[in-house]
């Protein structure tokens, strides 16, 4: 069964997700053409996040005291996302 509680630890960790996956799509080979639209390109991200945070299970709890830890956080995600991305793309 799905749960359908929502806290703010799992929202944190959504938009972690989000930010990584946007990021791949943004460079992916496909969904990085021009010819793609950006709300097709938005709403496969949001989507496959969606699907990645209900498969992804935290085991632990973020660890963080400021806002500017939490931002640091979130540009790892996004350099992951976007070398993963360039990686698709070389390939």
């Amino acid at each position: 069964m799905i749960d359908l509680s929502f806290s703010m630890n799992d929202l944190e960790y959504f938009l972690l997700i989000l930010v990584r996956v946007s990021c791949f799509i943004h460079i992916s080979p496909f969904f990085s053409m021009r010819n793609t639209p950006a709300r097709v390109r938005i709403a496969l991200s949001i989507f496959v996040a969606l699907l990645l945070f209900q498969a992804v299970t935290p085991a632990e709890a973020l660890v963080y005291d400021t806002e500017m830890e939490y931002a640091i956080l979130v540009m790892k995600e996004a350099i992951a996302g976007l070398l993963i991305g360039f990686g698709a793309n070389i390939c």
